[in-house]
Order: structure tokens, then sequence, then C-alpha cells
């Protein structure tokens, strides 16, 4: 009997066949649970008859939030929360002590850690006790994007990158204790030894993402427009710009191409698409660094635009994010115009050379061009501490992300919020809310990944 039941766990363990996924599509999915923005109703605050009777929700009608709400053994996609809120289900399952107390319901809509963690990996539902079936142990100085931290039984965290300035990671995780109650971004002390540095075993590296140094994204005709995402560290090589070497962009970056074949006027402009993100314009007409990793030859940037003449050649637009008292990426616009002193405004193919679609070999500097999320370099001699962004048109983004009930980013919170039981996590700051995360073993409404409700214990 044994036997057979043995058989039959490890039938449903793999049943649901892991593929593998980019570490990019891991953060951008990811991403999208942080910077989710949805309103509080009366119905999400109460969710149906009989959900959680009498007790008060964090999340209050007539508020907006960012980040998908904590909901102990909540395993979904935005598109599902979304869909689940529209039709009355309560947003989370916390009070203001507790997420846990009524177990797990089909009432209550969000995710918990390892739901989040599970969802962005693609993988079917794993508790934090069960995720060593999916990945392996590795160095934290190995650790690149997209891997993550986990305690057995308590909590798990996604890796995003090593902070130039500070040496300390930024994480990604729904955590149920503290303020938040969300899932969020932010700057993290490092998470003592008993979580352990873990890697999905099915995760793939970018292969020769567009925008880095060795392979810009080109800019063929204009007008010209594309959206990107700086959180997910495609390129994080360059840290400041000889046009303001004061002003410190040491956060992810991505970088254009684009070649002029006669002279004229270039307007290059860039736009935050949400707020707590403070991303900035850079015209180069090189990449070259120099040994502090300053873009040598800038010959404009801004918070917002940038304008010059320019002669016939190649240069570079790079979108950068800002560095304070920690980096501000995140969602973008960019826009690029060019009119020529002939008074052409870019199309024609005798303005812009598109059959120049890859750097030169000289241009390029020979270093690597995409971060793999190792510990700062300590090498790093870009040490101004002055957080004002000059050259700036406007104030850069405030610290706290005013207005969102959700903490925007605190620096490093060193503070154990713990009601969680952990004895030894004093370098955690952020606990989780329980001694081990909930999989749902008999609500198949929270398991939203089509592999025919495989739970994992």
């Amino acid at each position: 009997m044994k036997k057979i039941l043995l058989t039959l766990f490890l039938s449903a363990l793999f049943f649901c066949e892991l593929s593998a996924v980019a570490r990019g599509d891991v953060i951008i999915s990811a991403d999208e649970f942080v910077r989710l923005e949805w309103d509080a109703t009366a119905t999400t605050q109460s969710g149906p008859a009989g959900c959680m009777t009498s007790v008060a929700n964090v999340y209050t009608s007539g508020n907006n939030y960012t980040g998908m709400a904590y909901d102990w053994g909540g395993y979904m996609s935005v598109a599902t929360y979304n869909s689940e809120l529209s039709s009355g289900n309560r947003a989370g399952s916390c009070s203001g002590s507790s997420c846990s107390t009524y177990g797990v319901l089909s009432c209550t809509s969000g995710v918990d850690c390892s739901g989040y963690v599970s969802i962005v990996w693609e993988t079917g539902h794993y508790s934090t006790s069960s995720f060593h079936n999916i990945s392996f142990e590795i160095a934290q100085n190995a650790m690149k994007k997209g891997d993550a931290f986990n305690n057995a039984g308590s909590h798990i965290q996604l890796y995003v990158y090593t902070d130039k300035s500070t040496g300390l990671p930024y994480i990604m995780e729904a955590a149920g204790t503290g303020t938040e109650k969300s899932v969020f971004r932010r700057l993290s002390s490092w998470p003592s030894s008993s979580y352990k540095r873990i890697r999905f075993d099915s995760i793939a590296d970018d292969v020769d993402p567009s925008g880095t140094i060795a392979n810009p994204i080109v800019i063929g005709s204009f007008p010209y427009s594309d959206s990107g995402n700086t959180r997910n560290l495609v390129s994080h090589v360059i840290d400041t710009y000889s046009a303001s070497p004061s002003t410190k962009e040491f956060g992810p970056e991505f970088i254009y191409r684009f070649t002029l074949a006669e002279p004229g006027t270039l307007t290059a402009g860039v736009a935050d698409l949400q707020s707590g993100v403070d991303n900035d314009i850079h015209l180069l007409s090189s990449l070259n660094l120099n040994g502090d990793d300053q873009a040598v030859d800038t010959i404009a940037r801004n918070d917002s635009e940038v304008s010059e003449h320019l002669a016939a050649g190649v240069y570079y637009l790079v979108v950068d994010s800002y560095t304070g008292s920690k980096d501000f990426p995140g969602v973008y616009t960019m826009t690029a115009t060019f009119v020529s002193d002939s008074g052409d405004s870019g199309q024609d193919e005798d303005v812009v050379d598109t059959a120049d679609s890859v750097a030169d070999a000289d241009e390029a500097d020979s270093g690597d061009s995409v971060d793999d999320g190792n510990t700062a370099d300590s090498g790093d001699s870009a040490t101004d501490a002055d957080d004002a962004n000059t050259g700036d048109s406007a104030t850069d983004v405030d610290e706290a992300n005013t207005g969102d009930s959700v903490a925007d980013e605190d620096a490093v919170d060193t503070a154990d919020s713990g009601d969680d039981g952990d004895t030894g996590d004093t370098g955690d700051s952020v606990s989780d809310v329980d001694s081990e995360e909930a999989v749902d073993t008999t609500t198949p409404a929270k398991n939203d990944d089509g592999c025919s409700a495989v739970f994992v214990f």
C-alpha cells in the first residue's frame, strides 16, 4: 500500500512537465504583480456574504492600491485577480494582525509568497517546503535575476539585482506582515542563513537581449517610439555620464542606437509611466566607458528631454534609472524625432542609415553589458552623495509613494515584523506571517496554471 501511495505521489509531482522560462520573463511577470493598481470597493473590502465575517480588511473601500493583495494560500494571475475582484471576492485574507486565521478561502483573492513565485516561475503550485523539488542551492555571489531566497516552512523572496551603492539586494515578494500585506519590490538587507539561495531548475539566461552595449536597440527611422521596463535589468553597466558626472544613474538601463546620414536636430524624451519611477534620457556619441563606468562621450542628459543639433554619424540614446538613496527603475516610453537641416523629418533612408544595425566593435566596451546580479562591485568610484538629480527639469521622485497605501520601496527595513515564530531570522527585513505558506488542496480555484491542480508538499 505504501508503495502505491508513493507512486501516486511521485506521479502527481511530475504530472506537469516544467518547461524553461527566461529570466527576463520572470522579472517582467513578477513586476506586473508589484505595479498592479486597483481600487478597493465596499465589495472587495467585505467579499461575499459569510466571507471572514466581521473581520476588518486592511484594504478599505474608496482607496487606490499598488501591488496585488496578500492572500494566504493564494495562487493566481493578475488577470484572474482582477476578474475575481470584479465578481465580488474579497481582496486578500489579511486583517490588521493576521492573514491566515481563517485558512485558505475561495472567497478571497490574491497571492501568498509561494504562490507568487510559483506563478512567475511558471510551475505548478509549490510551497516553501517543496521548492527544493524543482530547484538547487547556489552561492550568494552567483545569484542572478529571478533566483530566490527560500526559508522552508516560512517565506520565499525573488532576487532581482544587487544595488551598486549599498551592496544590498533588491527583492520582490508577497508578504503578509508589516504595513504592506501585498506584493511589492524593495531594497532589503541580505536574508539570514536560514534562507537558502536557490535557482529554479528550468530557468534560462536571456540570450543576447536587446538594449545592451553589445546589442543596442536599433532606431531605423523617425519619428520613433518604444516602451520598456528598466526593472528587467537588461543592462546594468553605465553608472554616470560625463555631461553631469555627479548625477548617479546606478540603476539598470536600455541602450538605443541610430545613424544619421546628414546633419539635423534630434529631440528625444522619456516619460515614466508610474509613480516611484525615475528614468532619465542620455544622448551619446559613443559607448566608451572609463574605469569608473562613466559614459565619457555624453552630449546631453536630462530628466525628461534632450534636443541637440548633430552632424551625420552614429549616436546612442540611453534610458537609465536615476539613483538617490535607492534606484528608481520602472516602466517608460521613449520617443525621438529628427529634422534634418534640409527640412526632412527623418523617415527617408537618406536621413537614417538603416543598414547600420550593429554597433561597431571599436565603439563598444568589451566588458559584459548584462549584469548577472552578482554582489555589487566595491570598485565603483562614483561616490557622490548628492541625491539631487543635477540637470533634471523636475524634482525627482519622492522616496515615499504618496497617495499609495502600500509603502513605496523603503530603503532598508531591517526590523523583523515577525509573527512567524522564527527564532533566527534577525537579518530578515520582512518575515512571513505564519510558520508555513499554505498550499491549497481543497479549493482548485486558487490554482491558475492549467496543470490539473497539482499541489506539492
